[in-house]
């Protein structure tokens, strides 16, 4: 079961005008978008209303923090099946609207309103499920907490909303309205466990973009190189190989066998690569003075000399043609 939101467009106002003429919805799914509470039951909803309450919140831009006096409104996707609408927008513009202070919540607030339109679909415990995938999907890069306002007595309602985080905000009670808030979390973690899988994805994202920039369409080909002491490695050298030049990524001699000319041998075994793989040049770049001094005198030329005044470094950019 996957739960999606497509951006309301025109061809789901006929869905729109069968739900908001349904008994569950037009019990509780207000009239106009102004915090109120009360449904549309006086309300007989035609073609022509439905394109005029709900054809101004169709918009081209995505939803902002920012987005002044707009309703960005969603039909919820089951899998491949349409089952309901939900809509958000900045609360602050609504509540300066009809006189509600918000000065006591920090942050950028959100709120929302939705329903589950088609009947099938009811007292399945969607409700809160929508809830949760709505925040991580479209609220959470744009707001530090939502609100949402459902009626007292609608308590299927608080119930979703309550298992989906809302508490009540009790500083905004009314009688006929359940103020309830939630402090959005940005679903971010942080892990260092290798993940082969995603690694393909970042390489692929790199290649995509090397291709945009430079044209080449070819790969790149990863090509590493070790030196080997009575069977260990003591020295080693990642490489790229794409188009016309092999960068080396990095390289680094233990330090017990440093001084003792085994760089400039794993130098020049990078430059026999480079020949046997006609290629036209190896590049690299260092931000240590002594590195810089060490690939010079093993013939590589400065193409570009970058400071970094954040960190009081200089990037050199060098390069062997072959």
């Amino acid at each position: 079961m996957t739960i999606t939101f497509k951006p309301l467009n025109e061809s789901h106002f006929p869905l729109l005008l069968k739900w908001l003429e349904s008994p569950h919805v037009k019990k509780w799914w207000p009239a106009d978008r102004s915090f109120s509470v009360g449904g549309d039951q006086d309300v007989t909803y035609t073609m022509e209303l439905v394109k005029e309450k709900f054809g101004k919140h169709i918009h081209n831009i995505p939803l902002s923090k920012n987005s002044n006096h707009k309703t960005y409104a969603y039909v919820i996707c089951l899998d491949e099946e349409i089952i309901g609408y939900i809509q958000a927008y900045n609360a602050h513009d609504f509540a300066q609207e009809n006189h509600l202070d918000l000065s006591a919540i920090s942050g950028a607030v959100c709120g929302v309103d939705l329903f589950i339109g088609e009947q099938l679909f009811l007292h399945k415990g969607l409700g809160t499920v929508i809830l949760n995938a709505f925040e991580s999907q479209v609220l959470t890069t744009h707001f530090d907490r939502c609100l949402i306002d459902p009626a007292k007595d609608n308590l299927t309602a608080i119930k979703a909303f309550t298992k989906a985080g809302f508490k009540i905000f009790e500083q905004f009670q009314t009688e006929s309205t359940a103020w309830m808030i939630k402090e959005l979390s940005s679903f971010v973690s942080f892990s260092y466990d290798p993940d082969s899988s995603f690694d393909e994805k970042i390489s692929w994202a790199l290649r995509r973009q090397c291709e945009d920039l430079t044209g080449i369409k070819t790969d790149f080909e990863q090509v590493n190189v070790y030196l080997k002491h009575n069977d260990a490695n003591i020295a080693g050298a990642i490489c790229y190989i794409h188009g016309k030049i092999l960068w080396c990524d990095s390289i680094y001699v233990e330090e017990a066998f440093q001084n003792k000319g085994f760089g400039k041998q794993l130098i020049a075994k990078l430059f026999d690569i480079a020949i046997t793989r006609n290629l036209r040049e190896v590049q690299l770049n260092t931000y240590f003075p002594k590195a810089h001094m060490f690939f010079k005198k093993c013939g590589f030329e400065e193409l570009a000399v970058i400071p970094n005044w954040k960190y009081d470094l200089t990037c050199y950019l060098m390069r062997k043609m072959i």
